[in-house]
């Protein structure tokens, strides 16, 4: 602007902008939406900085695909005290997705309630079904990670969970053998 410019009314004079830190998003495969959580460390490095990497965490993981591409799209809030990075610019990204040993129920014996985000399982004591609430971390086409609510010997309904009630009698039948 000049002094003595006439500017629109709502025109933009000037843009403040804080690139103390960045978010970058990304668009994870479907493949891997299971493998990536919020808090997942990422690796970042750019071609106008060779040789520097900038450490990030995922922060938002969107659940729903991009149909056409079969991606989620994903945001990893960068850090930027130096002012380096700049909006805009491209990068690549190293996700550590590290292999961790943890309890999973088979997706079938997961159930949710209704209009809500809380999931549930029936878990058998003695010879009766028992409705235990879990909390989930990731899932996949085949299990759901189980972070809170059951332990390693707690024995897990997996077939025919929909018709039960908490207190009903079951039958435990063991398909290992």
């Amino acid at each position: 602007m000049e002094i003595g410019q006439a500017v629109a009314p709502g025109g933009r004079l000037l843009l403040i902008v804080d690139q103390t830190s960045l978010n970058l998003d990304v668009d994870l495969p479907e493949a891997d939406i299971g493998r990536i959580v919020v808090g997942t460390v990422a690796l970042i490095t750019t071609d106008a900085f060779p040789g520097h990497e900038y450490s990030g965490k995922v922060t938002v993981v969107n659940p729903l695909v991009d149909r056409k591409t079969r991606t989620f799209r994903m945001r990893i809030e960068v850090p930027n005290p130096s002012g380096k990075l700049v909006d805009g610019m491209y990068a690549r990204v190293n996700l550590s997705a590290e292999k961790r040993r943890s309890l999973a129920v088979p997706r079938e014996a997961l159930q949710r309630l209704p209009g809500s985000g809380t999931y549930y399982v029936f878990v058998v004591e003695g010879n009766k079904a028992h409705k235990r609430t879990v909390e989930i971390r990731a899932m996949d086409d085949q299990f759901a990670e189980v972070m809170v609510g059951l332990v390693e010997d707690d024995k897990v309904v997996t077939s025919g969970a929909g018709r039960l009630q908490s207190g009903m009698e079951v039958s435990v039948q063991d398909i290992l053998n």
